[in-house]
């Protein structure tokens, strides 16, 4: 082989090689991809019904959409690292008193058994241990016995300077969980945790969103549309 063809030959393959480097490095700048039919599907907890919940942060007390916070937060809009993390740009905030419930109403096309439960949080009150006695899972009726996570908070130096100082995470929940056909119901409820030795302040995660990872196709009616009218500029 002339020296020329030669050349041309490994230029070729070089120029291939890094294509498909380039092809993999922009895969692992996003989100995972899906096995082959599956697909992950968002339901965004400031569309749920939030119309009979209250709840309370450090120095105040919101109920219904004045739970909502994001973008129309000062304090968040600051730190873009956590405003960029925050899928749609909101969050339900204040939510930890006991019996409060965040419900999901989907439906399904085909009825599924292995379906994957993530959860997008953050935490306002440091890093927090979410276990069964934070937050309980129901999947139609029936509780997920879940291994415990850790969403990592922004140290605490003093109730006065603490805010959403960490980025939103996803968190797997371990066991895989069963759809029907047709309706299906998914609850966050909180379960009053108390902060340290306080008997009045009930702590949870902020709860931006659940995905959904099945083969089944997804879907549900978002209050969004009609809940957004009613966020608070804070």
């Amino acid at each position: 082989m002339k020296k020329g063809k030669l050349f041309l030959g490994m230029t070729l393959a070089l120029t291939c090689a890094l294509s498909v480097c380039a092809v993999a490095a922009c895969a692992t700048d996003t989100e995972p991809v899906d096995p082959p039919g599956v697909k992950t599907t968002v339901f965004e907890a400031e569309g749920c019904d939030l119309s009979l919940l209250t709840g309370h942060g450090w120095s105040n007390n919101e109920s219904g959409c004045g739970m909502i916070q994001g973008q129309n937060v000062a304090a968040i809009r600051e730190k873009n690292d956590v405003l960029n993390s925050i899928s749609n740009g909101y969050f339900v905030g204040f939510f930890g008193v006991n019996g409060t419930e965040l419900v999901f109403e989907i439906t399904a096309d085909a009825a599924v058994t292995d379906a994957t439960l993530v959860l997008r949080l953050a935490s306002e009150w440091g890093t927090l241990t979410v276990d069964t006695s934070v937050l309980k899972i129901e999947v139609n009726g029936t509780e997920l016995d879940y291994t415990p996570f850790t969403v990592t908070g922004k140290k605490i130096a003093g109730a006065e300077a603490v805010e959403y100082g960490v980025p939103f995470n996803d968190f797997t929940i371990s066991p895989k969980i069963a759809l029907k056909a047709g309706a299906n119901t998914i609850k966050l409820i909180a379960q009053g945790k108390h902060y340290g030795d306080s008997q009045s302040m009930d702590i949870g995660p902020g709860i931006d969103c659940i995905k959904i990872k099945s083969s089944a196709t997804l879907t549900w009616e978002s209050l969004w549309e009609d809940n957004k009218l009613n966020v608070k500029e804070k």
